[in-house]
């Protein structure tokens, strides 16, 4: 499935890019669409996912607060809130979502 590889891709690259790179990607709208998969009825890569999501956060510190109201605006946080009421995952995001 094309938006698996995706999914994978863009997270690869949260773990192996330079923060130039990622940002990059956070630049070209990659939270919006990691966030749009989050209802993906794959464990795995709604994993992927949520750690791509968070290398995001932690490698941009400076910029997390705009990051995190990215995740809220495209709907991501709701998804990410009803994961956590699922309790199938591991999120470790590194921001406080009750801000």
């Amino acid at each position: 499935n094309t938006q698996k590889e995706a999914a994978w891709s863009v997270s690869n690259m949260t773990v192996n890019g330079t923060p130039e790179q990622i940002k990059y990607l956070i630049e070209q709208q990659a939270v919006r669409s990691m966030c749009a998969l989050l209802g993906v009825r794959d464990p795995t890569i709604v994993q992927v996912l949520l750690d791509g999501l968070n290398n995001m956060l932690e490698t941009s510190k400076d910029d997390c607060e705009n990051i995190c109201r990215m995740i809220e605006d495209c709907g991501g946080l709701d998804r990410i809130e009803d994961l956590q009421k699922r309790k199938k995952y591991r999120l470790r995001l590194c921001v406080d979502t009750t801000a």
